[in-house]
């Protein structure tokens, strides 16, 4: 009786675990860029973001979390959640690399506000998205691919 007990116990330890192994290999191709590296992005946002921030000087942050669908089935309405510390920046801008205009928004945030964030935004395809904030030490970002299984966003 109780090697049955110890072995179904095993089982479901081990059956518990499997998510999480294969969860890993996602995490880690999306984590793999070291923090305060520089992110790289295309001309157009490069001037975008000479415009709005005066500089194109971007680096990679874990301090931004970025919540959207890894896939998403209808380009037309992306969901997309930002969330980030108390009074980490002074405003964040959200860009789609692909899209005929890359610039999606800006939103301005009184000092000491919470960061939070949730829109949706088209996609004309699959796609990177970076999210830049501004800070007191400068701009840091993230960047994040989101496949689009079905065309219907912008054209």
């Amino acid at each position: 009786m109780t090697s049955i007990s110890q072995t179904r116990r095993q089982i479901v330890k081990a059956s518990l675990a499997i998510p999480l192994i294969l969860k890993l290999p996602l995490t880690l191709a999306n984590e793999s860029r070291s923090i305060g590296t520089a992110l790289e992005f295309s001309d157009n946002i490069r001037r975008e973001l000479i415009n709005i921030y005066g500089s194109d000087d971007v680096v990679y942050t874990d301090k931004l979390i970025t919540t959207a669908p890894p896939i998403a089935e209808n380009g037309s309405q992306v969901p997309c959640r930002i969330l980030g510390e108390k009074g980490l920046c002074s405003s964040l801008t959200i860009f789609v690399s692909k899209n005929p205009k890359p610039l999606v928004g800006t939103f301005n945030f009184k000092e000491g506000a919470d960061l939070k964030i949730r829109t949706r935004f088209k996609m004309s395809r699959t796609s990177d998205v970076l999210v830049v904030a501004q800070t007191e030490n400068g701009l840091i970002g993230k960047i994040r691919e989101i496949k689009i299984t079905h065309r219907g966003g912008c054209s």
